[in-house]
């Protein structure tokens, strides 16, 4: 199943080797918008996109993360065409190798959560209004200058 779901991730947002596959779901799959169609068509209740990025550049616990993290958040609610619920949450606690910030935005239709643990990023998104996860995906590897990114999507 776990393959399954990145296989579909991958096909969604373009990949050639996905697409390759010559079967229904991944033709389907391969055109832009395709996760929000089958949101409308299927009468789901919401949109979840959960991003893994690794070799990111390391946020240190200091105030110059934290505004960084609070733009980040901003912008992307932004970009996803979201209303934010207040500002975001963001909080460095946890110790070792686990160690690190956690954001939190409530927007007004669920919530973005981050957790930052060194050079490794896990940002999850759910909304029930419709938002395309390949922007997110797109914006958040290029905000933390990420070496590799995975995506899994979920429609709920």
């Amino acid at each position: 199943m776990f393959k399954y779901l990145l296989l579909l991730s991958a096909i969604a947002f373009g990949f050639e080797d996905a697409a390759a596959l010559n079967t229904p779901l991944a033709r389907e799959s391969s055109r832009p918008g395709m996760l929000r169609d089958l949101y409308k068509s299927t009468g789901a209740w919401g949109m979840s996109c959960s991003i893994n990025l690794s070799g990111c550049i390391p946020l240190p616990e200091c105030k110059e993360s934290e505004e960084y993290l609070h733009t980040f958040s901003h912008k992307l609610v932004n970009l996803i065409e979201m209303t934010a619920y207040g500002c975001p949450k963001i909080v460095w606690f946890g110790s070792g190798n686990k160690a690190g910030y956690t954001l939190v935005q409530l927007i007004e239709t669920s919530a973005i959560v981050a957790h930052f643990a060194g050079s490794d990023i896990y940002l999850d998104v759910f909304s029930c209004k419709p938002y395309e996860p390949s922007l997110v995906a797109s914006f958040a590897s290029h905000w933390f200058q990420a070496e590799e990114w995975s995506v899994v999507n979920l429609l709920r």
